[in-house]
């Protein structure tokens, strides 16, 4: 037996190159499907953004209207607010020691009704000439000065006053 089998000579390479050649073939096939489905997707990701794009300045439109209507009246409740803390801390800053107010009575417009005590005319004068040279209360108005006394005898001064706060 002389006859010793022999493997085929040159075969090899050519069924490699067909091999790699079926394998890019098949790559690039796998490559143009997946950029179609990524155009695919791109495309209705555009389509979706565009749509919410066009429903958010529906809302913005909508939304800023109110916004600013709200921002106007925040505004005009600002512009009209009376902070009467500082009210009657500059009207104590300018009384006198020897006046001392017992009520007050205020109204959303900025007047401030007063009743107090003072140990004389010249004490509730003063009073009255310091609320009309500042410049934070206009309109100062006294309906009523009347002298009495203490249950000790004191004499004390008792008035009202109507005064306009400027804001």
């Amino acid at each position: 037996m002389d006859n010793v089998y022999k493997a085929p000579q040159g075969r090899l390479l050519p069924s490699l190159v067909v091999f790699l050649f079926v394998l890019g073939i098949l790559y690039t096939l796998f490559l143009l499907a997946t950029q179609w489905n990524l155009n695919r997707d791109m495309n209705n990701i555009i389509e979706e953004t565009a749509d919410l794009e066009a429903k958010l300045a529906v809302f913005e439109e909508d939304q800023i209207g109110e916004l600013f209507e709200a921002q106007q009246i925040v505004d005009k409740v600002e512009a009209e607010e009376v902070l009467w803390s500082q009210i009657v801390k500059k009207l104590q800053d300018i009384t006198p020691i020897t006046v001392f107010f017992s009520s007050y009575s205020t109204s959303d417009t900025g007047e401030l009704s007063l009743s107090g005590l003072g140990d004389s005319y010249g004490a509730v004068s003063d009073v009255i000439a310091a609320l009309e040279k500042s410049s934070d209360f206009t309109g100062v108005f006294v309906p009523t000065v009347t002298l009495g006394s203490t249950g000790d005898g004191q004499q004390v001064v008792s008035f009202s006053l109507n005064v306009n706060a400027i804001k």
